[in-house]
């Protein structure tokens, strides 16, 4: 279904700051002051735009794009690969996307919570591939 002129509008703006190559997009808030919105309206819009598949909400206050989540996805699979045991903790992951300790745990959340990975106590093995679960970058 085609968006609404208004939504339309707000998604071409937004193209800016959440986009297939940022691994670190802002939080709601952030983006709420660069788009020059409220928070609940855009939240709002976010929700939506996740229902269309055009994100993937991976916290309360972080959206992705969907080809950068397959971007980190293939990141968190070839640490795994790099790994000996196959398993591989929070530090490498954060250190091979460079993304930061706090999204690295959210985006790590998400990936078990999308069967991508296991947390196996302090660690995480690959349980399914990342075009499995995203399908080649959504």
């Amino acid at each position: 279904p085609a968006l609404s002129p208004r939504d339309q509008a707000l998604w071409d703006k937004l193209g800016r700051h959440i986009t297939p190559e940022e691994l670190k997009p802002p939080v709601v808030t952030e983006l709420a002051n660069q788009l020059g919105l409220q928070k609940e309206p855009l939240v709002a819009f976010l929700s939506r735009s996740v229902g269309r598949g055009q994100l993937v909400r991976v916290a309360p206050n972080r959206f992705y794009h969907p080809t950068a989540m397959y971007t980190l996805a293939c990141i968190a699979e070839q640490v795994a690969t790099d790994a000996n045991s196959g398993l591989f903790d929070a530090k490498a992951f954060r250190d091979a996307s460079g993304i930061g300790r706090n999204l690295t745990i959210q985006v790590l959340e998400y990936f078990d919570g999308t069967g991508l990975t296991r947390r196996i106590g302090d660690q995480r093995r690959i349980i399914k591939s990342s075009d499995e679960i995203f399908g080649r970058g959504g």
